[in-house]
């Protein structure tokens, strides 16, 4: 009977969760909702100026035998979900993940997440209340001395190099490109302030410093995540830097060559890399380059920056770093953890703790969710599933992974999901046959006993339809 239906219908009205969950490389709510992208059911928004370009691409697909349908069209099937529209959705889809138990995990996800350019003031207005928050709690003897803030006059020794000398953060892109090269106004500033020589002399040191760790450190060693500016891998490179400089003369040498020099510096943490390196006299005359670098950067580079500012909130820094206003202290002991007490509190205090959750939502998983665990992504399986809405839901030894207590508790909130619905469960010994009613042996692929079972009242009307 099965293999009559049309597999339009049972993609839509069967679930399955197996063993293991595969994901798709994306953001944790695009899988999640992947199995509600049925049809496109209302189209996309564009700006004039972009019409003429969609009629063109439109008219080209047509001709070429392809789909019409626009893939930036909302594909969201929310009837089906037992929705009406994406903020209903929202609500189901916390509520479920709150049922197996990812709301803890969704929630520091959140944190380290960034907020869109389009997001709501009163959003931006929740963040910066936290921020005061977490502010008056920092006073407290009880989270005294974990986070060093931002301010203007002063070298943050927990922030890098870089940060402290535009006091701020690139944009996406421009922080993508000058990871890799020198923003033009910092070289400038450099160079006016007679900070580029000394700073390739800093870059030479580290490459030293760091030739002479790692020569006998093994694979895996802690050192090779605390400097992972430098990549092991390009230390060649720079060893024939210094053999050039040695040869030839620092005058002589590329700009490109110089370049890595001195942005190995930038990436500097003086808290945690050491306090050598990065003496007092430099920090003095960094935050002097910061002055210059704020009043003078040009109208045409001022959109690359987003600056540190009390009264506002930086898209280029995370939740967290936004509430924090600061860097967390690298030697204070424990400063992890009471850090997130106290942004626990500043959080529930101003509210937050749901826009923070939704925010989570549009973490990235990863390359086929390889940043997630093995029980965060069975647990995204099971909620993936139960989110259709399905009339039968097949679970394939999906709760093998959960553990005790946890386990149970996802089985009863699948069961108690799929109430007057029908499940088909492939048991494993460890789960209540009392909670079905009905129980099939297989031997081989045949049916070797059948049993119905009446000690379940719970599941008394989770019955299949006949």
């Amino acid at each position: 009977e099965y293999e009559k239906i049309p597999e339009a219908l049972s993609g839509r009205r069967i679930s399955y969760v197996g063993e293991q969950v595969n994901l798709f490389t994306g953001d944790l709510k695009y899988n999640l909702l992947y199995a509600l992208r049925h049809d496109p059911v209302a189209p996309p928004t564009y700006p004039s100026s972009h019409l003429a370009y969609y009629r063109d691409r439109l008219q080209e697909s047509k001709k070429a035998g392809n789909s019409p349908d626009d893939i930036n069209s909302d594909w969201i099937d929310y009837d089906a979900a037992g929705c009406q529209n994406e903020a209903e959705l929202d609500v189901k889809v916390l509520k479920l993940l709150d049922e197996v138990g990812f709301t803890e995990d969704l929630y520091q996800f959140g944190l380290s997440g960034y907020l869109k350019e389009d997001a709501k003031q009163e959003l931006k207005d929740k963040i910066l209340l936290a921020r005061a928050e977490a502010k008056t709690l920092l006073q407290k003897d009880e989270f005294a001395d974990l986070v060093e803030p931002f301010e203007m006059d002063r070298f943050n020794d927990n922030a890098r190099l870089i940060d402290n000398l535009i006091f701020g953060t690139f944009d996406e892109k421009a922080h993508r490109y000058y990871y890799e090269s020198i923003h033009p106004f910092v070289l400038s500033t450099l160079e006016a302030q007679g900070l580029k020589d000394l700073l390739v002399q800093k870059g030479i040191d580290i490459v030293k410093m760091l030739a002479a760790l790692f020569k006998d450190l093994p694979p895996g060693h802690e050192h090779y995540e605390t400097y992972r500016f430098m990549n092991l891998d390009d230390m060649p490179d720079y060893e024939n830097i210094l053999y050039l400089i040695e040869t030839e003369g620092l005058e002589n040498l590329e700009y490109d060559h110089l370049e890595k020099l001195l942005l190995l510096p930038f990436q500097f943490i003086p808290a945690k890399h050491g306090y050598g390196l990065i003496d007092d006299f430099l920090k003095t005359s960094i935050v002097k380059a910061r002055q210059y670098f704020i009043q003078n950067l040009p109208y045409r580079y001022k959109k690359d920056v987003s600056f540190f500012d009390h009264v506002s909130v930086n898209l280029n820094l995370s939740i967290q770093e936004n509430i924090l206003f600061g860097k967390i202290v690298f030697s204070h002991f424990g400063a992890s953890e009471k850090v997130r007490q106290l942004i626990k509190k500043a959080v529930d205090r101003s509210k937050l703790i749901k826009d923070i959750e939704k925010i989570g939502l549009l973490s990235f998983v990863g390359v086929m969710g390889s940043r997630l665990n093995p029980i965060q992504k069975q647990k995204i399986g099971i909620v993936r599933a139960l989110l259709k809405n399905p009339d039968i839901m097949i679970v394939n030894g999906a709760t093998k992974i959960f553990e005790g207590k946890m386990r149970d508790q996802i089985e009863g909130y699948i069961h108690q999901e799929m109430a007057g619905k029908c499940i088909v469960w492939a048991l494993d010994g460890r789960e209540k046959k009392s909670d079905f009613d009905q129980i099939i042996m297989l031997e081989k692929g045949v049916i070797t006993n059948e049993q119905n079972s009446k000690a379940s009242k719970t599941n008394a009307k989770m019955k299949g339809p006949k």
